[in-house]
């Protein structure tokens, strides 16, 4: 699957949040910020694609068109922390939890 996800609101408030994308195979990609949902955009057109790729996964840049770098000119301005892959869709209980308890806890899927 390629392609961009953006999150509704701006978050200059010099404060750390946690930030939470989900993608699943019913279609959607969902975000919360600080445990809470904020918004779910359809992925439907992406779904059936493999999900295995050789593109590497990029933090805080647009991957290119190629899947050989970045789009210049498309970077986070600001720190990241603490980023966790999972290989299965958090429920919303899950991710409450996570940013409550820190990313000590794991869950048995």
């Amino acid at each position: 699957m390629q392609g961009t996800f953006s999150i509704p609101g701006t978050w200059h408030d010099n404060s750390w949040h946690n930030v939470v994308v989900t993608f699943d195979r019913s279609g959607y990609a969902k975000a919360y910020i600080d445990g809470n949902f904020i918004s779910q955009n359809s992925i439907a057109a992406s779904v059936n694609d493999d999900q295995q790729s050789s593109c590497p996964v990029y933090v805080g840049a647009y991957q290119n068109s190629t899947c050989t770098g970045t789009q210049s000119g498309y970077f986070f301005a600001g720190q990241i922390d603490n980023v966790e892959i999972y290989n299965y869709v958090l429920s919303e209980t899950q991710i409450q939890k996570v940013m409550n308890e820190g990313s000590s806890l794991r869950f048995g899927e």
